[in-house]
């Protein structure tokens, strides 16, 4: 399934004014997979500990979510930023989700991991014994898109 990120409000803040620079390309970042009972809140949640109802482990999926790989910072000729990674693939999965959050895993302490995006996949997906894939918004191939108001 192709899907669209949502900014957390907080983390596109935060990469204009804390002192610590945001590093998409060498962070590392998670999706994690949640159950119909999450309600994102584009405003007031801010750290992993704001997620509830993660999917449980076990079935294809660990407690935390999947790790995301070749994370990419780039800019095409339009002119955008483009933030993108491979598509998260859990194999030998069972299990039926609604949404994921991406989140910043590079800190130590799990709770304060600082969000990043969300997504609704529009229902709810189920998977049964086969592999489950999230393909990051194909066109223009990326996470999450910044442009400037007047493209």
């Amino acid at each position: 399934m192709v899907v669209v990120h949502r900014w957390y409000t907080h983390k596109l803040e935060f990469a204009f004014t804390n002192s610590k620079a945001m590093d998409y390309d060498a962070d590392a970042y998670k999706l994690a997979l949640l159950l119909t009972c999450y309600t994102p809140d584009q405003d007031a949640h801010e750290d992993f500990v704001d997620l509830t109802n993660e999917l449980g482990a076990g079935c294809g999926y660990c407690a935390g979510g999947d790790a995301l790989c070749g994370e990419a910072a780039t800019t095409d000729a339009t002119p955008r930023l483009l933030l993108d990674a491979n598509d998260a693939a859990f194999t030998c999965a069972t299990f039926t989700v609604h949404e994921g959050a991406t989140y910043n895993s590079t800190p130590a302490c799990t709770a304060n991991d600082a969000l990043f995006t969300f997504v609704c996949f529009g229902a709810c997906e189920t998977v049964t014994a086969g592999t489950f894939t999230v393909a990051w918004d194909c066109s223009p191939a990326a996470i999450a898109v910044i442009c400037p108001t007047n493209l």
